[in-house]
């Protein structure tokens, strides 16, 4: 049985236009797609034809989504993958639009990683741990993750802990020194920071602190 075209409508975006089939169905297709296929109203399709029709269109949608992405922000190849899974598009046009964006050279996870581990380390936020978890978490492959922090000029790592703790460190009481104490390395410890760093902080911040008795 044919499937029988009989409303081609723009729609509000630009590109973009409504397809409306004589079974009441509808499909978004892409001007490119629609001009290379030469679909006017009285364009008979057949299922299998109407199905990769549509197969085509969201692929062409989701390279679409996935250049305007990458266009506004940086992003790894996984960290793509999941905003356009995010947005309903089938797993084939995901990884075929991802594919492509990569053809074009908009997506290099090295460069992407470095970048943006410089940047979080420049805002003195996070210890080189808490780094490579971010990395993680934003889609680098763990290896690269371990291996672009390693670059990373760790004799800052001392400076940019012992920075936060004097921002956060207030005096206190004698009786509530021990627990603040103990805020004060779990605060660090959470920002990334090794257990030396965090015990070299406390010496610097908090006058004749005991490491052993207040922390352990």
């Amino acid at each position: 049985m044919k499937c029988v075209l009989i409303s081609i409508k723009k729609t509000r975006r630009p590109g973009l236009y409504r397809l409306s089939w004589h079974d009441e169905s509808v499909l978004l297709c892409p001007d490119e797609l629609l001009v290379s296929r030469q679909l006017r109203v009285g364009s008979e399709l057949t299922q299998a034809e109407r199905n990769e029709l549509g197969a085509q269109a969201e692929t062409i949608l989701a390279r679409r989504a996935a250049l305007d992405m990458i266009a506004r922000t940086p992003l790894s190849k996984q960290g793509l993958l999941k905003k356009l899974r995010q947005k309903r598009f089938s797993c084939a046009a995901c990884q075929a639009a991802v594919q492509r964006v990569q053809e074009l050279g908009y997506i290099d996870d090295a460069a992407y990683a470095r970048n943006l581990a410089a940047s979080l380390q420049r805002q003195g936020k996070f210890g080189l741990r808490r780094i490579q978890e971010e990395l993680a978490r934003r889609g680098v492959e763990r290896e690269l993750a371990r291996e672009v922090v390693s670059e990373l000029d760790a004799a800052e790592e001392r400076q940019r802990a012992l920075q936060i703790a004097l921002k956060a460190w207030r005096p206190t009481t004698p009786e509530k020194r021990d627990a603040a104490v103990r805020r004060l390395a779990a605060l660090l410890q959470r920002r990334g920071f090794d257990w030396s760093t965090i015990r070299w902080c406390l010496t610097q911040v908090v006058p004749d602190v005991d490491i052993q008795s207040d922390t352990e």
